[in-house]
């Protein structure tokens, strides 16, 4: 059976300070040799995933803003099958700069008045991505400015940070206020996630819906079964994991994995980040038996 990988990046496939792939890069190669699509599903914007593809010399479809949009190359063998499975289910697809664009979202102006109604119903001061500079974000994420610009050119997704008083709140209480503002979403037909550094405010789809239409499109357009697997570490990851046959949760940096999730099948990584997902996937490709990992 044919072997597909979803990946979240910052914390999973990338190391959560550095941004770097580090021992994963090794795993990624593998992939490549074995032509097992690794197919990145991640809250970054769509160039700051053009560059890392073409850095880790991937050619696969890529999912990015928790969902909100997939990227299909228009020479993929897959891309047409799935252009008109999209267009039977009434989502907006258009080309864009040789991929094929297929939107799940609700754009970035809307779901910013909404924030501010959410916010106000709930007496929460919130710092959203689109009013920061970016030294602020820089601050944040310790990307350099040039990085800090990528992550604010959002089409559909608003990201936003808590006041000050989030640098006290325990993990528990994060959880406590996402269910608050999950609920304040869902009376408008949206959804609200926690990524490992932001609140993410998207139309009602993530990183697990679109996944899914994935899968079903490779098994349709290909007429033959798909091994699914997915790699996270952070909550905007759970709906991910359950709609794959092999999920795998990473280890973040404090040594602790990401709690809240239970699910058949999981695996929970014992490697920090990259260092995890280099032992996951090897291991995976080693059962699958597509390609030889004794060398690595």
């Amino acid at each position: 059976m044919n072997l597909m990988i979803f990946t979240d990046l910052d914390g999973t496939l990338l190391d959560f300070e550095s941004y770097e792939p580090g021992p994963a890069a090794a795993a990624v190669a593998l992939c490549r040799q074995a032509g097992v699509p690794v197919i990145p599903a991640t809250s970054k914007t769509t160039i700051e995933v053009i560059r890392l593809r073409e850095s880790l010399g991937l050619d696969s479809p890529f999912i990015v803003e928790n969902g909100a949009l997939l990227y299909l190359p228009e020479k993929h063998e897959y891309t047409d099958v799935i252009k008109e499975l999209a267009l039977g289910k009434g989502l907006t697809v258009t080309r864009v700069s040789g991929f094929l664009k297929i939107i799940f979202g609700v754009e970035r102006p809307i779901l910013q008045e909404r924030l501010a109604a959410i916010t106000g119903e709930l007496g929460v001061t919130v710092r959203p991505l689109s009013r920061m500079s970016e030294a602020e974000i820089t601050a944040e994420t310790g990307l350099p400015a040039a990085s800090a610009r990528a992550v604010n050119e959002r089409e559909y997704s608003e990201p936003f940070l808590l006041g000050h008083e989030d640098d006290d709140l325990t993990t528990a209480e994060r959880y406590a206020l996402l269910d608050r503002f999950r609920e304040g979403a869902a009376r408008s037909g949206l959804n609200c996630l926690l990524g490992g550094r932001f609140f993410h405010l998207l139309g009602d789809h993530s990183k697990g819906t679109t996944a899914r239409f994935v899968i079903d499109g490779f098994t349709t357009a290909s007429g033959d079964g798909w091994d699914s697997m997915a790699l996270g570490d952070a909550p905007n990851d759970f709906d991910l994991l359950r709609e794959v046959d092999h999920p795998v949760l990473v280890r973040r940096p404090d040594g602790s994995h990401a709690p809240g999730l239970e699910i058949p099948r999981l695996i929970a990584t014992d490697g920090i980040g990259p260092a995890g997902w280099h032992e996951a996937v090897t291991a995976r490709l080693e059962m699958a038996a597509v390609v030889d990992t004794s060398r690595i």
